[in-house]
């Protein structure tokens, strides 16, 4: 789960991204990243760097980084084995207290997002628990590594969140129980 400061800290992330995008001089790119990070180390009382760049921005602080923009790359060093989606991504968020990250990207239709969900299964990732509303969908498994995947499209956006949590306290206790 997020934690109500990480929460915090995209939701304003979110904000300077739309403020320091739309920044055309390096001069107040580099004065709306300064702006920036003052407020983000004042709200949450610790170091934050900030670094815009190609239309994309990224923040970094003790408890991860996050990314968002266009065209990002897979990070598949981090997502090792899940398979590259070869999608637009628009996000890549690494949290180090869970040793997860959670990237978004961008899926033309429920069926895309399927087949890549299968990609994922045929890895022997066990389901835990798949809900279903119409198109969109949220799939959780587990695999004997202790990693947890959680995969969930959401029709109205085309999007896609893959997370992947290693060493997974609840992996563990999946795999307890069988």
């Amino acid at each position: 789960m997020i934690s109500t400061k990480n929460l915090t800290l995209i939701i304003i992330v979110l904000i300077f991204s739309l403020f320091s995008i739309a920044c055309t001089e390096k001069a107040e790119e580099k004065i709306g990243n300064e702006i920036g990070e003052k407020v983000l180390e004042k709200t949450l009382d610790e170091d934050v760097d900030i670094d815009t760049k190609d239309k994309n921005v990224s923040v970094e602080n003790s408890d991860g980084s996050f990314e968002a923009g266009e065209n990002l790359e897979w990070p598949s060093d981090k997502m090792n084995p899940l398979p590259n989606p070869k999608k637009n991504i628009v996000s890549v968020s690494e949290l180090s207290e869970d040793n997860s990250i959670l990237v978004s990207a961008e899926f033309d239709d429920s069926k895309e997002a399927r087949e890549y969900l299968q990609d994922v299964k045929d890895l022997g990732y066990k389901q835990h628990s798949i809900e279903e509303n119409g198109e969109s969908f949220v799939y959780i498994g587990y695999k004997e590594d202790n990693t947890k995947v959680t995969i969930g499209y959401l029709d109205i956006y085309k999007t896609t969140q893959i997370s992947m949590t290693r060493d997974s306290d609840d992996a563990k206790e999946f795999f307890k129980g069988e």
